[in-house]
């Protein structure tokens, strides 16, 4: 899950690249960048692509609603659909995904996130259409750094915007982003330093995406080894220390295995947790009322 930019692999690459050139043997070069570097550098388009969820087939579509809370979602795999198990649902609620230009009910797996299984969305739509309507724009792709969102060779950033431009021109005009990611960039043992520049950039470039959106970023670092990163957790709450528009959401790092189910991906169990401290805090940031009449 490391990312393979770094300004001194890119120079070593480069030496590489050229001696491997000088002998004419591309199978040189490709054994001595290995098999991900060599597709990262000549095919980037493979090295950053992902099976995104866009059968519409099997999801119910409906009219777009009026005055609903419209939520983008963003991240890695535990922002998309790799949750087991998938959140059972119900007609009723008025609880919806957006998807190239029109509405579904908010069902698993969820449409424009990559993966094929459940989700956290889901069962916090179901929480919230108990308050008010909610439409869902879903962009996470599994398994990403914070680089990899930067990167414009991935597309990630560019399909994102493309997503809320358009929905907005609907009438559906995103103003609360949930971001969550970390566990691949957790991996790579950074300074803080550079987690706080490269999530720093990052949040800077969804502010301009999304801009009358508020950012809830998850504090997560956690994967299937186990480990926390401090830096991580660190330059995380940094950046929504200087960023107004990013604000701290809930930590989900201390979700142990328990609430996972392979060391990684979270649970139903893992799943509640979220759900439940979520709710609180978009109550406490006036998205939701709570209160019993």
């Amino acid at each position: 899950m490391r990312h393979p930019v770094r300004w001194g692999r890119v120079a070593l690459t480069a030496l590489l690249m050229l001696g491997a050139l000088a002998f004419g043997t591309p199978l040189l070069l490709q054994t001595a960048l290995g098999q991900r570097a060599w597709i990262f550098l000549l095919h980037p388009d493979k090295y950053y692509a992902r099976a995104v969820w866009t059968d519409t087939s099997v999801h119910t579509q409906v009219p777009c609603p009026q005055d609903a809370l419209v939520i983008l979602t963003g991240g890695q795999s535990n922002a998309g659909n790799a949750l087991t198990p998938s959140t059972p649902v119900g007609q009723t609620r008025p609880a919806y995904q957006w998807f190239d230009g029109a509405c579904y009910r908010l069902q698993d797996p969820l449409l424009g996130a990559d993966g094929r299984q459940g989700s956290l969305w889901t069962a916090l739509g179901q929480e919230i259409a108990q308050y008010r309507a909610v439409v869902f724009i879903n962009t996470a792709r599994g398994a990403t750094s914070y680089r990899a969102w930067l990167d414009w060779r991935s597309g990630y950033l560019r399909s994102l915007q493309d997503a809320a431009v358009i929905a907005t021109a609907q009438g559906l005009n995103p103003i609360l982003v949930l971001w969550h990611q970390g566990e691949s960039d957790g991996g790579r043992d950074a300074p803080q330093w550079v987690y706080r520049r490269d999530l720093g950039w990052l949040m800077a470039r969804l502010e301009r995406a999304v801009p009358s959106a508020q950012i809830l970023l998850y504090q997560a670092s956690r994967c299937f080894s186990g480990r926390i990163s401090p830096a991580l957790r660190a330059a995380q709450a940094e950046v929504t220390q200087n960023q107004p528009r990013v604000f701290l959401g809930p930590d989900t790092d201390t979700i142990g295995d328990t609430g996972r189910s392979d060391g990684c991906h979270f649970n139903g169990m893992g799943r509640d947790q979220i759900i439940a401290e979520t709710v609180t805090v978009l109550a406490s940031m006036g998205l939701i009322s709570t209160a019993v009449d």
